[in-house]
């Protein structure tokens, strides 16, 4: 027969520390009677009674979670006050006052209350919206005010950008000047009259000169399609509409300057096409730049480093791949 012991609903396996002088099969009353004694004189486990302890997790919802978020490594024993390790065993022997899984806990829970020590000294809030703490780190408390004072922030921002933008049209209104076609012609003019002294000042093969020639050969076009464009062109075009694909299109739309459209962009961004998974198309595109058939073996080990991304609102997604690929 094997035996068990079963405190706060909990049961203990007699494979414990601290049942380890005591027989694991049951053969006789003798063993019966050694195990209720032993066990009787059991105390407690004490856990870790500190106060700065107790109100760190209380401060967490009752519980410390691991990195993944998914499993809990402490919890707050409210009954008796104290914060357990998940892997406590609630009874130890006369002799000690604290299991060996919360003594060897304890350095985590003075290394988590030293941090809130030095965030409370350097003032470093996490409520607030600048801060890098994660959500999955914040108390229930503390995520509802963040949330709130996000929510804030972005309406003063959206107030302050619609200020401005009635600001500028306010000066376009008073002070801007309409390009009527008379004007056009005398711009074009200027431009081909100005050409040499920019060919001068920007070397072949410079961007200056590139975005000269770009310009110049854009606006003699009576049709935008029949525009080529140069390929360092289309590069910085391709960093702009990175940044903002709205400014850009405000860029190409004010006239001030010819732009390619963004379908003609959408061409060389889109050359692969995009599927779950690793692509072999753009890996060979890297082993070309990278150019490894000339690389020694050593410099072939290389890292990949994944970060957070932010996924553009209204993004469609074309999920025939996925189902044809998992059903």
């Amino acid at each position: 027969l094997t035996w068990h012991v079963f405190l706060k609903e909990r049961r203990l396996e007699s494979s414990l520390n601290v049942f380890r002088s005591l027989p694991q099969v049951l053969s006789s009353v003798r063993d019966v009677q050694r195990i209720v004694e032993y066990v009787d004189g059991c105390v407690l486990c004490s856990g870790n009674e500190d106060e700065r302890f107790v109100d760190l997790l209380s401060s967490r919802n009752g519980a410390i979670m691991d990195a993944t978020g998914s499993m809990c490594v402490a919890y707050l024993d409210k009954a008796h006050s104290t914060v357990r390790s998940s892997n406590c065993e609630l009874l130890v022997s006369p002799s000690v006052t604290q299991c060996q899984s919360c003594q060897l806990y304890r350095p985590t829970l003075r290394a988590l209350c030293s941090r809130v020590v030095r965030q409370a000294r350097s003032g470093n809030d996490r409520t607030d919206p600048s801060s890098h703490t994660p959500f999955r780190n914040l108390t229930t408390p503390e995520k509802e005010i963040r949330y709130q004072r996000e929510h804030t922030l972005r309406r003063s921002h959206e107030r302050c950008i619609d200020h401005l933008k009635e600001k500028l049209e306010k000066e376009v209104e008073d002070r801007g000047v309409a390009v009527d076609e008379c004007l056009h012609q005398d711009l074009t003019q200027i431009m081909q009259q100005n050409t040499d002294t920019v060919l001068k000042s920007c070397p072949p093969g410079s961007f200056g000169r590139i975005f000269w020639e770009c310009q110049k050969r854009a606006t003699s076009l009576k049709d935008a399609r029949s525009m080529r464009w140069d390929p360092l062109m289309v590069r910085w075009c391709l960093y702009l509409r990175h940044l903002s694909s709205s400014a850009y299109e405000m860029l190409r739309d004010s006239g001030v300057m010819k732009l390619p459209s963004q379908r003609t962009l959408r061409d060389y961004t889109h050359h692969t096409k995009a599927t779950i998974g690793f692509s072999l198309d753009v890996d060979k595109q890297l082993s070309v730049a990278a150019n490894l058939s000339s690389c020694e073996e050593r410099e072939k080990y290389v890292i990949l480093i994944a970060d957070e991304m932010h996924i553009k609102e209204n993004l469609l997604c074309r999920c025939h791949y996925w189902f044809h690929q998992h059903w």
